[in-house]
């Protein structure tokens, strides 16, 4: 009798037990649900995951002789969508051969498009212009794009070299119509841009001035 009723209350015992763990165990996997419910996942909740760009930049001139304006166009797309992007920050960085960057920044109208201008010096040196744009917005990953144009000598340019050789720095006009940014200097040889690092040479010919039209 003695034997039996101590296997019975052992077995209780075990009983007990079982359901302390199996009620333990529930609640936490209650709690951890909860908690997994009130803090959003970037990958998985759509309203948090990140976005890439699609940039587009139009060179009105391939070749462009020095003393003339050129005029950019980067236009600003949603990858997925393809579906344009307004208010896009949009920094672009004009690199000649040898002499200083020039940068500026705009942001994206309502068609996905910020425009710039870029006022070429009457010296400026001949050769490949490097062009770097850089977009950033919230909920979007931070895209840089790459382009170039020539600047050229006219027909009648009747200097006796390809550059001027003058030393002057490349000024940066602010965008008038955002009223965001105020005038702004010469991105100084070797030093960092939105576009990447400039790698040019020492301070050469007069270059490039970039501004939103």
């Amino acid at each position: 009798m003695k034997s039996e009723a101590c296997e019975s209350r052992s077995k209780y015992s075990l009983l007990v037990v079982a359901l302390i763990v199996l009620t333990t165990s529930l609640s936490l996997l209650l709690a951890g649900s909860a908690i997994s419910t009130m803090i959003p996942n970037p990958i998985t909740n759509p309203a948090y995951a990140v976005e890439e760009f699609d940039i587009d930049i139009d060179v009105e001139d391939n070749d462009i002789e020095r003393g003339d304006t050129q005029h950019i166009t980067v236009t600003v797309r949603n990858d997925d969508t393809n579906d344009r992007v307004s208010d896009a920050e949009v920094r672009l960085t004009v690199n000649p051969p040898d002499s200083d960057s020039s940068s500026d920044t705009d942001e994206t109208d309502d068609d996905g498009e910020a425009r710039f201008d870029v006022k070429i010096d009457d010296d400026a040196e001949t050769g490949d212009y490097d062009i770097d744009v850089r977009v950033s917005k919230n909920g979007y990953d931070t895209k840089t794009v790459s382009t170039s144009f020539d600047v050229i000598r006219g027909d009648n340019d009747d200097r006796d070299s390809d550059r001027n050789g003058d030393g002057s720095s490349v000024t940066v006009s602010a965008a008038a119509s955002s009223g965001s940014s105020a005038p702004g200097t010469a991105v100084g040889t070797g030093s960092g841009s939105a576009g990447g690092t400039s790698n040019r040479g020492p301070s050469g010919a007069a270059g490039a001035s970039v501004s939103p039209p």
